[in-house]
Parts: C-alpha cells; structure tokens; sequence
C-alpha cells in the first residue's frame, strides 16, 4: 500500500518536492476553549528556485495524502508565512504557514442593523457577510434567540466588530459549535441539538425498526459527515493514555446575563450553590430570552458542578509498514469537529470502561523517513458527552412511541447506566405520565 503526501497551491500540485516534515491541527483541545483557525506547518526540501513564484502569501493550500486508493484533504486554507532557506550550492527548503478560513472572520469586522433571529440564522449572517459559502449551517435545525444589535444613535453608524468574535459569542450563547471542515475548506455551525443527535437518538425511525437498529442515520443537513464512529482499542497508542481532572473547571454557581443590548443594565438569572461563590462565574450572552438563559444557566450547572474527568488525547499512529493501522487511520475520514466517537474498551483502571463523547479537534504529525517512506499520527481531541450534550426528554426525540412495533419489554434506552423500560401492553400516551421531563441521559 503507497502512502504519499502533495502539496497543491492555487489549483498547482507542487510535484517536484519533497515534503520532509508536517503539522496540522483544527478544531479545539477541550471544551472549555473558544475553537481556533485550523493551522499548517509543512518543510519542503530538494525545491526549485521557480517556485518563488508560486509559492506566495495569501495564495489557497491544501494537504492530500494518498493510500493508493484514497485521497484524503487534511488541510485547506490560505499561506501567510514563507521561509526560504539556502541548505547548500543550489539546494533550497521552504517553510510554509498556512491557516484555515475561520482566520478571515479574525480579520474582518462586521456589523449592520440585525434583527433578533436565532443562532443558525445569524451565524449564517455573519459567515455571509465576510464571503464564505454558509452551507455548512443547517437552515432547518434550530437554537435559541439571539438579540437585535442596537440600534444606532441619529447620525451615527451601526456597531462593527470582529467576525469571528461575534460567531464565537453566538455559538457560546446558543450551545453550539463553530468550526471548520478542513476537507471541504468551509466554515460550519453545529447548533446545540446536535449534540444529542449526535451521541444518543439521532435514528430515523420512519420504518419503525428500532428493535434491529433498522432505521438510517439522519444528518441534520442532509450528508453523513457527523455519524458516529468507534475507534477500537488496538488502533490507540498508549504513551500515555491520562485522564485529567480541574478544580478550575469546577462552576457551582453561574449568572448568565441576557436581553437586549440597548439598556446598560441587562437582566440576570442564577443558577447553582449560592453558598460556593468561589467556584461562581458570570456569563455575558446574546441570548434575548429568559427561559434560553435559564436554560444555559441550568445545563452549566449540570455540566461542571461535579468534578469530571476529562477525556484523554487519544493518539493513532501509523507508519509506512503498517497496512492495518493506515487503514485505521483512513477510516477516520470524515475527521469533522463535533463527530460523536465511542471506544469500547480502555484499559483497565480507567475512569470508565468504555467512551462516549465527541471530537472537539485533533493534530496530525507526519515525519517524512526519505524514499517515499513516513510516520503519520493523528491525535484526537475528545470531550465527555456529559460536558455537552444536553439531556433529552420524551417529546424532543421526535418519534410517536405508540407507532413503533417494537413491545418495549426491557429494552435499553441508551447505554448503561441509563434506564430500561418494562411494559407488557399499552402505548406510551396510556401512561399516566406525560413523560414530558423524563432524561434519556447526558
């Protein structure tokens, strides 16, 4: 099986170099961080003088690898740093630094007379606005609420501010997740919901074939790049596998400010043990609702008053020998941040015994050997689903339970330790309970 890596800039595959050494990361390393712009450090050596010419600064750049039988784009973006460096009597490296697109929101401020409308809807203003293709946000799931900008003083012209500062303040109000698809080379919004429909009842149960697992995966934007998958424990490189925990990701008690921007004196609502301020915090959103910020407030709450243990960056490494694990590694594609991952077994000792989270971000480190011949490894960022899933109830899964065929004799929600139900006969809405408030897990 041959692996290779190119190079192409501004549609040109560089096919004359000879790539050395390479570093790539996208996404975020946990959830408590803002996702930065996907970045690429790339060495070429043995490379002509000619290519002065086309290798060039804000020039677009992408990273292939290659099996033999697919190609991979690990990395799309724009060049903003060159280093040429003469190593001998006609013998040049270069140097090359690239960025993804979410490094254009950094540059550009934005702002306009905006209505209230909802985390999708803006997100898809904002990514419009600097010039990006928004197809990435799904029009037809969505979040929250997100406030009016104020309305400007006579004379005066509405408030510009930083792209990405106001995507990153309307993912963090809404729950969601703004990132970049290196493969596609566009920016994206996962709103909230997805989260849950990610990890825990995103089945299309049309055909009602819950008890066979007949139904199909349903994306919210209609592709499969955010379905599930496990990463099995052989594929894992343990050196080491840690597992971490914080005191200062401990929040006891929050206050999450919301409402309209026009007033100095926005409203409040609490959440948490007023008796623990020390592990308090106040979170300033866009949110324009009280229930959406009571709402925020709650899944915090939920989230991080309770130590957790934070999920270990799990690294998969190949090399030019290793035929299974390229394998393994290939069948990581899509690498997409918001990915549901399960790994069903960790070694014994470990907080759980098995994972369920979600990829927040990764970074892939090749070293070229010479001879056609490298080390690739991929490590992978993941987070707990219970620092960010929200908890689902009955009515939010979408699904009459009554028109399923499936009995429900002891079968399984969702994964231990989770409920079972046991019903001999009857439909869900017999019960006497509206189910309205009963959690499937989180």
């Amino acid at each position: 099986m041959a692996l290779s890596f190119s190079l192409v800039v501004t549609g040109v595959s560089l096919e004359e170099v000879t790539i050395a050494d390479v570093r790539v990361s996208c996404g975020r390393k946990d959830v408590w961080s803002d996702v930065e712009a996907g970045s690429l450090s790339v060495r070429i050596t043995n490379t002509p003088t000619g290519l002065n010419g086309t290798i060039v600064i804000g020039k677009p750049i992408k990273l292939i690898a290659n099996n033999g039988s697919q190609r991979w784009t690990l990395f799309t973006g724009r060049i903003t740093d060159i280093e040429v460096s003469a190593v001998a009597w006609g013998e040049w490296e270069h140097q090359i630094t690239a960025v993804g697109p979410l490094a254009d929101l950094s540059r550009l401020d934005i702002g306009g007379l905006w209505p209230r409308e909802n985390d999708s809807q803006r997100i898809i203003r904002i990514i419009d606005s600097v010039g990006y293709d928004s197809q990435l946000v799904p029009t037809d799931i969505y979040g929250p609420d997100i406030v009016a900008e104020p309305v400007p003083e006579e004379g005066e012209s509405p408030q510009q501010s930083e792209a990405l500062g106001r995507a990153l303040d309307t993912a963090q109000s809404g729950g969601g997740l703004l990132y970049e698809d290196p493969e596609l080379g566009l920016i994206g919004y996962r709103p909230r919901v997805s989260r849950y429909q990610g990890g825990l009842v995103l089945w299309d149960t049309s055909d009602g074939a819950w008890d066979d697992q007949g139904g199909t995966w349903a994306e919210p934007d209609g592709t499969d790049r955010l379905k599930p998958w496990t990463l099995q424990a052989d594929t894992i490189l343990l050196d080491p596998f840690t597992w971490e925990q914080h005191i200062g990701d401990l929040i006891t008690f929050v206050e999450v400010v919301y409402g309209s921007l026009d007033i100095d004196d926005r409203p409040s609502v609490i959440a948490g043990d007023l008796t623990i301020p020390v592990f308090g915090e106040e979170v300033d959103t866009l949110l324009a609702d009280q229930a959406d910020a009571q709402a925020l407030a709650d899944r915090i709450i939920a989230a991080r008053s309770i130590p957790r243990w934070g999920a270990p960056e799990t690294v998969v490494r190949v090399d030019f020998f290793d035929p299974i694990g390229l394998n393994a590694l290939f069948a990581l594609r899509p690498l997409v941040p918001g990915r549901p991952v399960d790994i069903p077994a960790l070694p014994p000792g470990s907080p759980y015994p098995e994972f369920h989270g979600f990829l927040e971000g990764w970074e892939h480190r090749i070293i070229g050997r010479g001879g056609g011949e490298w080390e690739w490894e991929v490590e992978l960022w993941l987070s707990d689903q219970a620092l960010t899933a929200p908890m689902s109830t009955w009515d939010q899964i979408g699904v009459w339970w009554d028109l399923v065929d499936q009995p429900w004799t002891s079968i399984e929600i969702t994964q231990p330790p989770y409920s079972s139900w046991e019903t001999t006969s009857g439909s869900w809405d017999e019960l006497d309970d509206p189910w309205q408030t009963l959690l499937i897990g989180g």
